[in-house]
């Protein structure tokens, strides 16, 4: 039987893997200090990262659809009227640029910051 990967092969595709996994978790990752909800698409609230609060979403009729909760630094959605609430499964977000997104009801949270200039420098 012929084998088409050499072990040199082999030894390089284990490297690239060890080396993507080790760049994903030593890489600097900068954490948000805002949160913006959205409902529509627009604005529904902006609010600090670093004060332990509850937002609740109501949609123009008074039906309540979502529940926003911020704690240590964290978000994460707990209430969704939602049947399939894969909102509330996404777990909390603190990074800049996630992103929870609830589909029926047409309710996202994203993390806000500062974002450095540069992702990066080569030389």
């Amino acid at each position: 039987m012929v084998s088409i990967f050499k072990k040199a092969d082999v030894a390089l595709i284990i490297f690239i893997l060890l080396f993507s996994v080790a760049f994903y978790f030593w890489s600097p990752q900068q954490t948000g200090d805002k949160i913006l909800v959205k409902l529509n698409g627009i604005e529904y609230c902006n609010v600090s990262l670093n004060e332990d609060t509850e937002i609740k979403i109501f949609l123009e009729n008074g039906h309540h659809v979502n529940t926003v909760v911020i704690h240590n630094g964290y978000a994460e959605m707990q209430y969704a009227s939602c049947p399939d609430v894969l909102c509330i499964n996404h777990g909390t977000v603190h990074r800049i640029g996630e992103i929870i997104v609830c589909l029926p009801n047409r309710v996202t949270v994203e993390i806000l910051g500062e974002s450095p200039e540069f992702d990066g420098i080569l030389r």
